[in-house]
């Protein structure tokens, strides 16, 4: 019997993480590439990058039979469109057809959070629970919410979007989705990075991070280490 693998792809505003994984959800390789946010490059770069892991396994592309990605931010997953990605400034983007026309692999595409819930109910902490929430950190803020076994995707797609409920609602930074004070710009790395900043900026003594340094949350958590 021939093998038969999927991709599995995370599309983060910082990264994008690859894996092939059997029909068992056993990761084969996994790797990553820099996100590149403009646009449809990035469907570009993942395809390059497919064909790339794929001739140094010295595997057939057939061997791939479908791609299954989570993106940033509300998703209409019949129809593969993402609603709208702030930190990629996609609106109404056709996600899946960009995809699917430049790797030549069927694709299902989901707002990342769910799929990350998802693969929690069936592999990870939640493996044999119904019902899951699970919150993501990273460049932005997200969530996925599981109840009975189902993804509450709300009237938009929009159900586990966590990161922009507001948290702050007097004085609140503004976040990307046009709002001000939502969680996302205080607990995501992009936020964390901004309070530092500010934080550099008003001491009264020298501190080891400079506010004019190009600082990254990883940066931010080894000063404070």
């Amino acid at each position: 019997m021939d093998e038969i693998w999927f991709a599995g792809i995370d599309l983060g505003g910082t990264t994008i993480k690859l894996a092939f994984i059997n029909q068992y959800g056993e990761i084969q390789h996994k790797w990553e590439v820099p996100t590149d946010k403009t646009g449809d490059t990035i469907t570009v770069a993942i395809a390059k990058t497919i064909d790339s892991k794929l001739d140094e396994l010295q595997k057939p592309k057939h061997i791939i039979k479908y791609i299954g990605m989570g993106a940033p931010g509300p998703v209409d997953m019949a129809a593969g469109v993402v609603y709208e990605t702030v930190n990629l400034g996609w609106k109404n983007y056709a996600l899946k057809n960009h995809l699917e026309t430049e790797t030549g692999i069927p694709a299902v595409i989901e707002n990342d959070a769910n799929i990350a819930a998802l693969g929690e109910m069936w592999k990870g902490a939640g493996d044999g629970a119904k019902d899951v929430i699970l919150v993501t950190l990273g460049t932005g803020v997200g969530g996925g919410i599981i109840a009975n076994g189902e993804i509450v995707h709300g009237i938009n797609g929009a159900g586990g979007e966590i990161g922009h409920i507001c948290s702050i609602p007097e004085g609140g930074a503004p976040c990307n989705c046009g709002k001000t004070g939502c969680i996302e710009t205080i607990a995501s790395a992009t936020g964390i990075v901004r309070i530092a900043k500010e934080k550099i900026a008003n001491a009264k003594k020298t501190t080891r991070l400079k506010a004019t340094e190009q600082l990254s949350a990883r940066d931010v958590f080894e000063a404070a280490g």
